[in-house]
């Protein structure tokens, strides 16, 4: 499953994300960021940024597989948070 689309991503978000997965080339992470936060197309990004496309593309693969883990580590909070809100409410109506 893809979370990460063609130009969804703020570049706050990005830079997050860079933060968990480590991109030795710049000229990488320009070639991202031209494709997810800027809306470019994979071949345009990477003709812009002197990266090869399937190269890109892996490496947006590898930064989704990243996402996924931050979102399943979202939903299981916010899953916690509800269940703890819940036993609050009954707490008190008791």
């Amino acid at each position: 499953m893809n979370i990460l689309t063609k130009g969804g991503l703020s570049p706050k978000d990005l830079e997050l994300l860079f933060k968990l997965r480590s991109f030795r080339s710049d000229d990488m992470k320009a070639g991202i960021k031209s494709f997810l936060v800027d809306g470019m197309g994979e071949s345009a990004a990477a003709a812009l940024n002197g990266i090869d496309r399937n190269n890109l593309i892996k490496s947006v693969a590898k930064l989704n597989e990243t996402a996924l883990i931050v979102e399943e580590i979202k939903e299981n909070s916010w899953s916690k948070f509800k269940a703890d809100q819940q036993v609050t409410t009954v707490d008190k109506v008791v």
